[in-house]
């Protein structure tokens, strides 16, 4: 057997196994990130605006004289829509006072139940209050963008 041919082939068979080795590597990693294997594109990826709730439902209660939340948090440009739950027999309404004029409900006895449903478009911190005893009854609203 001639030793100076043994030695180029199995010189170039390493180089051929590592190739081999590198190319299967690389070609797992790109199979398997798009299959999902590398979830950080995943979490790094900010979410689409679409993909939130179009609008926000938020139930306040009226109840001794007072309101059952001091702070309400809703989303800018969203459309909100808030059941008001007069649970006391005297009169009682809500009204929030926001950049763009004032959305209230009547002002009504209870037991009785109104939505409101308004947007507003500002990020925020704005007053909502029952006009009846707006010293014991009123809070903040806070609109986030």
């Amino acid at each position: 057997m001639n030793h100076r041919n043994a030695e180029p082939r199995s010189r170039l068979s390493m180089v051929l196994r590592t190739g081999l080795l590198i190319a299967t590597v690389v070609l797992g990693g790109i199979v398997g990130t798009a299959c999902g294997g590398d979830d950080t594109s995943v979490t790094d990826t900010p979410v689409d605006d679409d993909t939130t709730p179009a609008d926000q439902e938020i139930t306040l209660v009226a109840e001794n004289i007072a309101f059952d939340a001091e702070t309400i948090t809703v989303t800018a440009g969203r459309e909100v829509t808030i059941t008001f739950e007069n649970r006391d027999s005297i009169a009682h309404n809500l009204r929030i006072v926001g950049p763009d004029g004032d959305f209230a409900t009547e002002v009504a006895s209870g037991p009785v139940t109104q939505q409101l449903t308004f947007t507003i478009d500002e990020p925020g911190r704005y007053e909502f209050r029952c006009d009846v005893h707006p010293a014991q009854m009123s809070g903040t609203l806070i609109v986030t963008p």
